[in-house]
């Protein structure tokens, strides 16, 4: 095997070659007797030559011959917007390909070091149809990155990102993203968030106000209050549950596998959940000890 996520990198390829055949060349080149690193050059360049001919149409405004019959229709000169549109609609498509091709690349990228089993199940259609209008639609580096990641996700768990994520992060502003990047930190397992501290998390911004705008949001769960998360051994000869926050665990043990314990908690959505599986965070280490001398506290 070349490298960690070869498998993975040939069913991401695999899936866009069945759903979408030949379409999206040249990032489509076949691996088959070519080095990785001359072939995701070779994909590099195809796409800056691309965007250099986007730049060169945007100047030629001569698409039809200039002898082009003067038509007139309801006070517009046809040979004067014709080829105009026509511009635009080729500077359209070639820009959602170039757009396409770059969220492709990064979704290889980031498949290429996973060494995740390949899964039993692919990528529906339907949700790949989705994504590529999605991703067609951004030419920000960063959000080209963000769909590559969808898209490496999804291939590597089909079922990850429902089509209503998919929707949501199309409409996200960078305002809403920094309110979930502000969120993120005091997660754990991916949806919970405990009150183990309200000064601690008012000092972070993370009050009443500021989660009501995230239950707006669909990030937050409605119910605000009175959520209550009991903690339960995950073991049956002793108490023992582990409480994950971005690969860092909350080990707590006792040696009653009958004890409980009630914490107050807020919840995130199954969006929320999902559109945090996209970010690199890290978690907040005084919340996080705090959380477990909450639990200490409680025996």
């Amino acid at each position: 095997m070349d490298f960690p996520g070869e498998k993975l990198v040939i069913r991401l390829w695999d899936t866009i070659e069945k759903a979408f055949g030949a379409y999206f060349l040249p990032w489509q080149i076949k691996r088959v007797g070519e080095a990785q690193i001359a072939v995701q050059r070779k994909e590099r360049l195809a796409s800056a030559l691309y965007e250099r001919g986007i730049r060169e149409i945007q100047i030629d405004h001569k698409l039809l011959p200039d002898n082009e019959q003067n038509s007139k229709y309801e006070g517009l000169d046809l040979a004067e917007l014709a080829p105009r549109v026509l511009r635009n609609q080729i500077l359209r498509e070639i820009r959602s390909e170039v757009n396409v091709g770059k969220a492709l690349l990064n979704a290889e990228t980031e498949l290429r070091n996973d060494s995740h089993d390949l899964p039993n199940q692919s990528v529906e259609q339907d949700w790949l149809f989705r994504w590529r209008d999605s991703a067609s639609q951004v030419s920000s580096e960063v959000l080209q990155a963000l769909w590559g990641r969808v898209l490496a996700g999804e291939v590597k768990s089909p079922g990850t990102f429902s089509l209503r994520t998919l929707e949501f992060l199309r409409n996200l502003s960078t305002e809403e993203a920094r309110w979930i990047a502000k969120l993120a930190p005091f997660v754990v397992d991916e949806e919970k968030i405990f009150c183990c501290d309200e000064s601690l998390l008012e000092s972070e911004g993370i009050n009443l106000s500021f989660l009501l705008i995230l239950r707006d949001l669909g990030i937050v769960d409605p119910e605000l209050v009175n959520l209550v998360f009991t903690l339960e051994s995950s073991v049956s000869d002793k108490f023992e549950i582990g409480l994950v926050a971005y690969g860092r665990i909350l080990v707590v043990t006792h040696e009653d596998p009958n004890k409980q314990a009630n914490l107050k908690i807020y919840r995130l959505t199954s969006l929320g959940s999902e559109v945090l599986k996209l970010g690199a965070f890290e978690p907040n280490e005084t919340y996080i000890r705090t959380l477990g001398q909450n639990i200490r506290d409680k025996g």
